[in-house]
């Protein structure tokens, strides 16, 4: 940002210099540089904190939490960001200027993020719109970090910055890329430190195109060989890595970047036949990537496809069709309107946080309104280029992730170097400008004052917001790590009382009722020797009291995740036999899980098998609640093989069923083609042998 101001000087003159020509008599203006010592720092606070956002957000990761890779990233970013401004305030303050980047592409991203801010405040997911559990890079927070960015390299960053931003990013390609091929060779092929496989493609593809951009984009200046060589042998690391991964996408989109970079070279200078050939190559690997032999064993990333993706969007309902469903809820989307034809596949019970892709998803999440802002993004980002008849190598990187945003799911690295290239394009272009508060009236200088205040207060409190929400990760993760290791339930219980107390999210709280049931269970077998009768019936009221009260939260927090409704579900079916009228408590919301997740078979046999257990217990004295509760178990067991003709978990149930109505030869039928399917599975065996022999089925079998 300018921190020079202009001060009038009078220069003195010699009584014979006043008497020659009177147009030299004139006052001499001559730029000053004024300097503010605490603007100056805070400027280069700001400068750092962005310079450390381009080289270490690619690289960064921690093994603190559930998810190392994309929590800690999107933390890390977060603070940073947050940082620089709160540094471009007081710097503000103190130049008593105020730098602001005044573009179509401003005005685009101010809309896109007032529209995804009006989707949470109408999604029935509010915290979940809002922070994405803090590893979904499609939550409202993750846009405001973009939406950061962008305004920060906007007005932070000018030509003379290039080089340092240049090195630091092209080091952290280096090492992100050295890191992922040697987890790939070294067969570690699930980790890198982008995210998937996928971003991870995508990502070093970025680079790929940044180098192409450094080579072949400079006019006036060579080169230095150095740096040449140590550009082209990075890009022949990166090419031999694609190869590997070789996804064909990729190398159509690289061969579409290349076309446009030739067709640039060719109106503003000569075509390098190099340019031919790269656009021959990547367009021969996009179309035969199929055909060449994998050089190592890649696992299988899995997302939606075009044709479901579009089902789910086609399937909501018109009042969702403007703002969406709210940021971040595809996963909820997809559990209400997925093809029920997946149920006859092996992806049946995923449950997917994005769509086919990144455009696909903000469809169904931000609706129309939502996507129509990005639309506008892209075409006010394309503008600028073309306006100022120039392309710069981030300008082509920008094309090619925007290209995958077509093509991909999103992921957070993706998106913040989009918003930091559209920073640096409006920065570059001038279209940066500033309001001095000497020329603005008291008023205004009195409500400037105020609005400034009120952002540092603000940015203080986010800080402290994600402090609070990354501590509560940070115990989350230490927790389900103690009980995996050790088994050790009270100290677990301990550390998620502690994440309950800092992040009420609704994945939290169902982790912790679910283990205070397990320790009811351990209460009832006698797992407390040193409580007396009275004190151990006091202690089992309690803490089932608790888990009912731990699960329902969930349910406030998030309505419309169906994960709640089945778990506080599972919570009153588990104390069925402790509690009188549970079972009328686990039937209801299990009911409410199957109107969220109507085409999963599994919430149905959940639904059935509390029924199963409710006639058990209550049914023993009364031979017609017995029958009315048995026959609608079997209602929900056979409505669930109508939406998943081999699920053996439903067929189980109902040939028990078939069992205890007496029909010994239906019984069989659904055991013998459980057994079809699972044929060393040794208690299906015994099962059909007890049929056959005209036994009860379970005889014999300890369950």
């Amino acid at each position: 940002m300018d921190k020079t101001n202009f001060i009038k000087i009078r220069v003195i003159k010699t009584v014979d210099e006043e008497k020659s020509d009177p147009k030299e008599n004139l006052e001499q203006i001559e730029p000053i540089r004024q300097i503010n010592p605490i603007g100056q720092i805070f400027d280069k606070i700001a400068k750092i904190c962005l310079y450390f956002l381009v080289f270490l957000t690619p690289l960064f990761f921690l093994p603190l939490t559930i998810a190392p890779v994309e929590i800690n990233k999107q933390i890390f970013a977060g603070i940073l960001a947050l940082i620089a401004f709160i540094s471009y305030l007081i710097h503000s303050f103190e130049t008593k200027k105020i730098a602001y980047p005044r573009t179509l592409t401003s005005l685009a991203i101010v809309l896109f993020l007032s529209v995804s801010g009006a989707g949470v405040l109408f999604s029935g997911a509010k915290s979940l719109s809002l922070f994405g559990n803090l590893s979904q890079s499609d939550s409202l927070v993750s846009f405001l970090i973009y939406g950061l960015v962008f305004f920060l390299a906007a007005v932070f960053f000018r030509e003379e910055n290039l080089k340092w931003l240049k090195l630091g990013f092209f080091a952290s390609l280096f090492l992100t890329t050295v890191l992922g091929l040697l987890s790939i060779l070294g067969k570690q092929i699930g980790f890198n430190t982008i995210g998937s496989l996928l971003s991870f493609a995508i990502f070093i593809a970025f680079g790929l195109v940044m180098i192409l951009g450094e080579i072949g984009l400079k006019k006036d200046e060579k080169i230095e060989k150095r740096k040449l060589i140590a550009l082209i042998g990075l890009g022949l690391l990166i090419v031999f890595t694609l190869i590997l991964l070789n996804y064909s996408f990729i190398w159509l989109a690289l061969a579409l970047i290349v076309f446009i970079f030739t067709g640039y070279k060719f109106i503003t200078s000569k075509i390098n036949s190099f340019l031919i050939i790269l656009i021959s190559l990547f367009l021969s690997f996009g179309f035969f990537s199929s055909y060449l032999p994998s050089l190592v064993s890649l696992p299988i990333e899995v997302r939606p496809n075009l044709s479901s993706n579009w089902e789910v969007i086609k399937s909501a309902p018109l009042k969702n069709r403007l703002l969406g469903s709210g940021p971040a809820t595809f996963s909820q989307n997809w559990s209400l309107y997925r093809p029920v034809e997946l149920n006859q596949t092996n992806l049946w019970s995923l449950r997917f946080e994005q769509g086919f892709s990144f455009f696909a998803t903000l469809l169904s999440t931000v609706g129309i309104l939502g996507f129509l802002t990005v639309i506008f993004l892209i075409f006010a980002f394309i503008r600028e280029v073309i306006r100022k008849k120039e392309i710069r190598a981030i300008e082509l990187g920008i094309i090619f992730l925007l290209f995958s945003w077509l093509l991909a799911p999103n992921f957070f690295t993706q998106s913040l170097f989009i918003f930091i290239g559209l920073g640096l394009t409006v920065a570059l272009s001038g279209s940066i400008k500033e309001i001095s508060l000497a020329t603005l009236s008291r008023r205004k200088i009195f409500i400037f004052f105020i609005v400034l205040v009120a952002l540092i207060n603000f940015s203080f409190a986010s800080l402290f917001v994600v402090g609070k929400k990354y501590l509560a990760a940070i115990y989350y993760e230490k927790g389900i790590k103690i009980y995996n290791q050790t088994g050790d339930l009270k100290t677990v219980l301990i550390k998620l009382n502690k994440v309950r107390g800092l992040d009420s999210s609704d994945e939290y709280l169902r982790t912790f009722s679910q283990l205070l049931l397990l320790r009811i269970n351990n209460l009832i077998a006698g797992g407390e020797p040193s409580l007396a009768p009275e004190s151990l019936r006091f202690e089992i009221q309690n803490t089932i009291a608790y888990a009912v009260d731990i699960a329902k939260q969930a349910t406030l927090i998030n309505k419309n995740n169906s994960l709640n409704w089945s778990n506080l579900a599972n919570v009153y079916e588990r104390i069925i036999p402790v509690v009188s009228g549970a079972d009328s408590f686990a039937e209801e919301n299990y009911k409410k899980a199957i109107d969220l997740d109507p085409k999963n078979p599994q919430e149905l046999v959940n639904l059935a098998r509390s029924l199963i257990s409710a006639a058990d217990i209550y049914g023993a004295n009364d031979a017609n609640l017995k029958r009315d509760k048995l026959d609608r178990a079997k209602t929900y067991l056979e409505e669930s093989l109508k939406l998943k003709a081999d699920y053996f978990n439903a067929r189980y149930f109902l040939g028990l069923i078939y069992d205890r109505f007496g029909d010994k030869r239906a019984a069989l039928e659904q055991f013998e083609r459980i057994a079809e399917f699972n044929p060393n599975n040794q208690e299906v065996k015994k099962i059909v042998e007890n049929l056959k022999a005209q036994r009860p089925a379970l005889e014999g079998i300890v369950l």
